[in-house]
């Protein structure tokens, strides 16, 4: 056929060696999609390296990637930034500073008033602290009476009202001014989201471009069923005419539609579905049952409903997996 052909397999052990095959009987357009390969010699029919060779610095299409990677870089590190001083606890300098411009009322309420120059000391005679009346008032202690000669308020009862809320109160105080502080940091890392999401979409279809090139000059592409999920729209833009399922009895629905192209979308749609697999071993690995019959059984592969209704399909007479000698001897211990 000059259709191009999708093959696709539950694992990445499977896959490897189905098209270890293909290269054997000498087929070599083809790319292996995704990047868990362990085998060395699809490693240079991966798309990942088929990609990184296909580079043209000179490219304007490669000129922009990296300057689209750059400022991708650029904007994680401020995000990161961001987040680091969201998590953080502020000090006093900070809701100082906060209070000074939004609450100025309540900054006086946490200030002690230096007259004539003189320094204001503690009872035990040392200097006191900047943040002194701040530590005292957001660990829920009281206003201490021997500084009250040194406060200068004309909101009298607003200052009792003040010192006189519970610890409830006064940390629920905190946490809002600490919210409207912070208030610009999480402005701002909104916006570096939004560059961040909108240059990640662009960086997307820049190696899309040049991923569907070397899809659609291939004559056999290879994906286990998440890879081809995953790489779901470049395989619809590819569009393969002939899709071949290994392992098809572990494999449920949703992994072989996804695997399909409709004509809707791609201009040309799946034309055969080839599946291969045993029904009577093992089932799908995500094994959704139902309690009661009654269910939808998504235990069962569409492997195993075709082949239940009836659908033809073709068997092998000989399957050298054990010689009849040797697997008699198993059967005759059960």
């Amino acid at each position: 056929t000059d259709e191009t052909i999708l093959c696709v397999c539950h694992t990445n052990h499977a896959l490897d060696q189905f098209l270890e095959h293909m290269l054997s009987a000498g087929e070599t357009k083809l790319v292996r999609i995704g990047g868990r390969s362990r085998s060395a010699s699809l490693e240079p029919f991966n798309l990942r390296t088929l990609a990184r060779q296909k580079i043209d610095r000179n490219n304007p299409i490669q000129f922009r990637i990296r300057q689209v990677t750059a400022r991708l870089y650029a904007l994680k590190d401020e995000i990161e930034k961001y987040v680091a001083n969201l998590e953080v606890q502020l000090d006093w300098h900070q809701f100082r500073d906060y209070l000074s411009l939004e609450e100025p009322d309540t900054l006086e309420m946490l200030r002690i008033e230096q007259k004539d120059g003189f320094q204001i000391v503690h009872t035990s005679g040392k200097d006191i602290a900047d943040d002194f009346l701040w530590k005292c008032w957001s660990e829920g202690g009281s206003f201490p009476s021997w500084l009250l000669p040194h406060v200068a308020l004309t909101d009298q009862e607003g200052f009792r009202g003040f010192w006189g809320l519970a610890v409830s109160e006064r940390l629920a105080l905190i946490e809002r001014w600490r919210s409207d502080f912070l208030r610009t940091d999480s402005t701002a890392i909104d916006s570096t989201i939004s560059e961040f999401e909108s240059l990640a979409l662009e960086m997307k279809s820049l190696r899309q471009d040049g991923e569907l090139e070397i899809l659609q000059n291939a004559r056999v592409l290879g994906a286990t069923t998440s890879g081809a999920a995953k790489h779901r729209e470049l395989l619809t833009m590819t569009a393969p005419g002939v899709v071949m399922v290994e392992e098809a009895a572990e494999v449920l629905e949703a992994h072989v539609l996804t695997s399909l192209t409709d004509s809707d979308k791609a201009g040309q749609e799946t034309k055969h579905l080839i599946m291969i697999g045993d029904h009577k071993q093992l089932p799908p690995k995500y094994r959704l049952t139902a309690v009661s019959e009654s269910g939808y059984r998504l235990d069962r592969s569409l492997f195993e409903r075709l082949i239940e209704a009836g659908r033809s399909s073709a068997t092998l007479n000989v399957q050298h997996r054990m010689r009849p000698s040797i697997s008699e001897l198993v059967r005759l211990q059960t």
